[in-house]
Order: C-alpha cells, then structure tokens, then sequence
C-alpha cells in the first residue's frame, strides 16, 4: 500500500509538471503570434509564409564592398518584380540615392540593423537599442516606416528576438538561401534557389556579389516559369489565405 501511494504522488506530480510545461508553451507561442499576425508564424523568426498564394519574396541584404545594388534595381525593373530590401543604417546613410530609388520602384526597406554587428554580441537590451536606432534613421531620412527587421548574419537567441517581438519588431529570416557569398558561379546560386524554392518561401541574396547580378535574371526566369510572383515580404503576408 505504501509503494502504491508512493507512486499515485510521483504520477501526480509528472502530470502537474508536464501541465504547467504546455501552458508555457502555448503562452509563448499566444504571445509571439500576437505580434506576426499578418504572417504565418514559425516561431521567433519569420523564414516563410504558410498559404501564400503562388508567391515568393526576394529578399537582398546590402553590405558594403563591391556594390552591384543599381544592376539588381535595373534587372528587377525590367522584370516587374518586386523584391525587399534589407538595408544597413550606416549603408543607407552613405547611399542615400540608392536607398530611395528602392523606395521609388515599389520595392519594399525593412531594417538591417545600424552597423551589422551580431546581435547575439549586443545582447537582448542592446540589439533593441540598435533595432530602434535604425528603424527611426530610415523613418527620419527616408520615410520608412517599418518594424520589419533582418538581423545581422541572421543573428539573435530566443532571448534577444523574443525581446525584439516584445518590443513590437518582427524579425524576417530565410527559408532559401542563394549561398551567393561563395562566389561559385551564377549557375550554382540560381540552382540553389530554383531547387529549394516553395510556395511562400523567402529567398535571401547580397548586394555586393556580381554574380548575384548575373544570377538574378534565371532566378526570376525560373520563378515566373513555376508560375510564382515575385512580392515582397508584407505583400506575401497579405497573400495568405
């Protein structure tokens, strides 16, 4: 009798701990989706959109080096795709011109951070610091006002993107990515996207790879022969059922 009580109270004690165990769960995952609610949720960090419809977002990260940023514009012109910009506040400070002329073609600014230092070496309190830094320059100088942001690198723990959630950003990632900074060859970068793309996916390329520029057309060749469209990331929001 002794052994079976000792039991019933270690039972009921597993019970418990696994109750309170799944209510944090959904507690967390309630709180994080209040704040994406425009996107489907994959936990801290947006990398694609469940439901879009027939869609993908193009995303390309400036960074200083060589600077091929006016060649994307002009190839995404030509092909009326619309693409989002992951832009630096220093970056955009120095290239103000390129900046607007994002803005002028339809395409989409989101954050980048300010300086690109990883956000995992900034600390939760620091990268908001930072993500407030930038997101106020592109609003200021630009009239840009986004609360989308890519961290640098890709950058952040649970800890540093659930205090940027917290604070009203929402952190954008990649479910494809061009691995352009190899520098293997426009064919290679081209078939990395076109082999891994679905249904909402969000592709990442950089500004200063020239084979990105070369890259790019059989990229959105190979999307548009899918049947994909190519928006940028608020839009593939807006495209979910």
């Amino acid at each position: 009798m002794r052994v079976f009580i000792m039991k019933k109270i270690t039972l009921v004690k597993v019970v418990a701990c696994v109750a309170v165990l799944i209510a944090a769960v959904i507690y967390t995952v309630t709180a994080v989706s209040a704040d994406t609610t425009a996107f489907s949720d994959n936990g801290l960090c947006l990398t694609e959109v469940e439901g879009a419809n027939s869609a993908v977002a193009i995303t390309i990260d400036t960074s200083f080096g060589e600077d091929h940023t006016d060649d994307l514009l002009e190839i995404l012109d030509k092909y009326g795709a619309k693409a989002t910009f992951a832009v630096m506040g220093v970056w955009a400070e120095e290239n103000p011109n390129q900046v607007k002329s994002m803005v002028k073609g339809g395409h989409e600014v989101i954050s980048h951070s300010m300086t690109h230092e990883r956000y995992d070496d900034l600390g939760a309190e620091g990268a908001v610091k930072d993500a407030v830094a930038a997101r106020e320059l592109l609003k200021m100088d630009f009239g840009v006002d986004t609360d989308l942001i890519r961290t640098p690198y890709g950058s952040g723990g649970d800890e540093v993107l659930a205090n940027l959630v917290e604070k009203g950003f929402t952190p954008i990632g990649w479910s494809v990515d061009s691995q352009d900074w190899k520098g293997d060859g426009a064919d290679n970068i081209a078939n990395r996207v076109l082999n891994n793309v679905k249904n909402g996916s969000i592709i990442v390329l950089q500004n200063n790879n020239e084979q990105t520029v070369e890259a790019l057309p059989k990229i959105i060749e190979g999307l548009y022969d899918m049947n994909y469209e190519c928006v940028t990331i608020s839009k593939l929001g807006g495209t979910s059922e």
